[in-house]
């Protein structure tokens, strides 16, 4: 289950599935239930035989939000989840979405784009992402473009690699380190020239893996190293737990 919450001005892209329209037997739009006293609409996409369902509504005036269901293995109804997600959500222009550590210490020139959380949907489970992605670009500049040039901060918990971990991972382990910042055990990808991508992964953080990812013009002279070294990382626990359980 996903949620995505568009900001003032830009409604989803149609198709909702990147990539799959080919594939996709059927598609069909219906409308939905009204969430929040808005008008919503149900859209299903039925691909290699597993269906993808997506509520939309209008959270706000011309802000769009979409709640996407699939696959839905617990036998439960995904059009009853999707609307219950959405009646349950609490929106805020004051509260900032709660990550595991607080990032400082970015570029003044770039402003915040986009929160992604990732997790269980359970209380007890502990696999879970957390990061943000900061850009050069204006507001009102075109998403794709926006995402051409972004910093990306991000956390998530380290992990024993075990046999098992090493084969549900299927060869998409972290890299070896080859360095080390503060006393961790880092790897570090330097740029070719300012306008290339710099890499920073650091590793068994107070339990955290942190990584940097920095493109074109969004490094200062600090680069992604001495970001890091400005990170917030006070009470940064693997046990921290993403706000997305939905009573």
């Amino acid at each position: 289950m996903a949620l995505n919450l568009y900001p003032k001005g830009v409604t989803p892209p149609a198709p909702q599935v990147i990539g799959i329209d080919a594939r996709a037997s059927r598609v069909s739009t219906v409308p939905a239930p009204d969430v929040r006293g808005a008008p919503a609409t149900f859209t299903q996409y039925d691909v290699d035989g597993t269906d993808t369902l997506f509520l939309r509504w209008q959270y706000a005036p011309d802000g769009w939000a979409e709640v996407q269901v699939a696959p839905w293995a617990s036998g439960q109804d995904a059009r009853e989840v999707a609307l219950h997600v959405a009646q349950k959500l609490r929106f805020s222009t004051t509260e900032r979405v709660r990550l595991p550590a607080q990032v400082t210490g970015v570029p003044q020139n770039l402003r915040p784009i986009l929160t992604n959380i990732c997790g269980p949907l359970t209380s007890d489970g502990w696999r879970w992402w957390a990061g943000v992605t900061y850009g050069t670009e204006p507001a009102t500049t075109d998403s794709d473009a926006q995402r051409a040039k972004t910093l990306d901060v991000s956390f998530r918990p380290s992990v024993e690699m075990t046999d098992e971990i090493r084969a549900e991972l299927n060869g998409k382990e972290d890299p070896q380190p080859n360095t080390t910042i503060d006393g961790h055990q880092a790897f570090f990808n330097p740029a070719r020239d300012p306008n290339w991508r710099e890499l920073l992964t650091v590793y068994d953080v107070q339990t955290l893996t942190v990584e940097i990812d920095a493109y074109r013009g969004t490094r200062d002279e600090q680069g992604t190293k001495g970001l890091f070294q400005h990170l917030d990382l006070a009470g940064a626990t693997r046990d921290w737990r993403p706000a997305l359980v939905v009573d």
